[in-house]
């Protein structure tokens, strides 16, 4: 695996090397839940010298029109940051909010453009609006 300039070539947990399976799934769903811990380890440890114990969690999430799949996904995350990590507090947020408030407004429409997909959004007073996808 490679994180940004880090390369995690055999990615372990708890000193047992982990299998080769893709963290993701192909629509940005986690599939393998092991590799994501030895991730965020790796992260917290190696690339950002933090102990997770000591910072909260702020984590940004696709807009899915699909509710069900959004809904585990934050679950098994929440479990993870606080059994697994110690994490004292977890806030999970959606991409196109985060957008928003990072040009400084509250309500925008923000255009999302990638190398597989492109996608729009309605962000009015903080939510995003499902009904725009």
């Amino acid at each position: 695996f490679v994180f940004g300039d880090m390369k995690l070539a055999k990615p372990t947990l708890h000193g047992q090397p982990l299998s080769a399976s893709p963290l993701m799934s192909p629509q940005g769903t986690v599939t393998d839940w092991d590799s994501a811990e030895a991730m965020w380890w790796h992260l917290f440890s190696n690339c950002m010298y933090a102990d997770p114990r000591d910072h909260p969690l702020l984590v940004s999430e696709r807009l899915t029109a699909d509710m069900t799949v959004g809904m585990t996904q934050r679950e098994a995350l929440a479990q993870l940051a606080f059994e697994k990590l110690d994490c004292p507090a977890i806030f999970v947020a959606k991409g196109p909010v985060l957008t928003a408030f990072a040009s400084g407004r509250p309500t925008a429409l923000v255009v999302e453009v990638g190398a597989l997909e492109a996608s729009a959004c309605a962000v009015h007073d903080g939510f995003a609006l499902h009904k725009s996808l």
